[in-house]
């Protein structure tokens, strides 16, 4: 049995960048473990060599490949395309949560709509890895806000989102299928960049971050935001694992801010630190994750 991750070119750098892979594969050993880049159609023929017993990781969003992943009985990790929106469409995101315990910042529809003396939070529609938040994200007046989402579309070409601002601080749960239950983990995330109160890029990508297992600060509060994640779990359809982001009122009132069906599998990771901090050895997560593995149609 080997482990074949499944990426491309386009998304490697975020998914599976090299020192990423160096790393699983490393951790994963003496089990061999492959990457394989699948550009296109005409790379399709490439999966035919993975072999029953082989697990592939799935480390794209393209939803052919997982598609043709699929059809050929392997296991693999992949989600269904419905849930995978999900992941990339915040306001979409709010439209599987109807009927749930789930609440969402209040998202504002229109700049025509801003309020003075309220803080808004402004963020990229469609980007992930907090690309596009940074310390300008927080909008202390209107013509913040506008001018915030003008440089959004500008830099990124992409539309803007822009949301009540929740003052407190951030939580990430990590959630993974084990056999017929689920294994869950909250983590309380501080910022320590002078500053930013949030999770922007920098804040990620340098780590300016203090990691406390939830359990040990709320009990009661860990129950809620594990069960919350179960809701949205099931709500969007996804089976496998995931990793899913809260900002909590200083009151203990969470918000959901995003869904991320792809998180990093690193040792410097939100999702395993979140694992790690109740016990968990980075082999045996990796190994979790790799259990979730089925063999279904999508």
């Amino acid at each position: 049995m080997k482990v074949v991750i499944i990426t491309n070119s386009r998304e490697k750098d975020s998914l599976m960048p090299d020192v990423k892979f160096e790393l699983v594969k490393k951790t994963l050993a003496p089990l061999v473990v492959e990457r394989w880049f699948i550009e296109d159609e005409s790379c399709f023929a490439m999966l035919d060599a993975i072999e029953a017993e082989d697990i592939v990781l799935v480390e794209t969003k393209d939803e052919t490949t997982i598609h043709q992943i699929a059809i050929r009985g392997l296991r693999h990790t992949g989600e269904i395309p419905s849930a995978v929106m999900f992941d990339a469409d915040k306001v979409k995101l709010r439209s599987a949560l109807v009927g749930t315990e789930v609440r969402m910042p209040f998202l504002v529809p229109s700049a025509d709509m801003l309020e003075e003396d309220r803080d808004y939070f402004v963020k990229p529609l469609i980007l992930e890895d907090s690309l596009g938040i940074d310390e300008h994200s927080l909008c202390h007046t209107p013509d913040e806000v506008k001018a915030r989402v003008e440089y959004l579309r500008k830099e990124f070409d992409k539309p803007a989102i822009i949301e009540e601002y929740i003052k407190g601080y951030d939580v990430t749960v990590g959630i993974i299928r084990f056999g017929r239950g689920y294994l869950l983990s909250a983590m309380r995330i501080d910022s320590t960049l002078d500053g930013v109160p949030f999770q922007s890029e920098k804040v990620k990508v340098e780590d300016h971050r203090a990691f406390f297992d939830m359990r040990s600060i709320n009990g009661i509060l860990d129950d809620v935001l594990k069960r919350l994640t179960m809701q949205t779990f099931k709500a969007i359809g996804a089976e496998n694992y995931a990793r899913m982001d809260y900002r909590v009122t200083e009151n203990g009132a969470p918000f959901l801010l995003e869904v991320n069906l792809y998180p990093g599998l690193k040792d410097t990771g939100a999702m395993y630190r979140s694992f790690e901090l109740v016990g968990m050895p980075y082999d045996k997560f990796l190994y979790t994750v790799l259990n979730t593995a089925q063999r279904k149609l999508l």
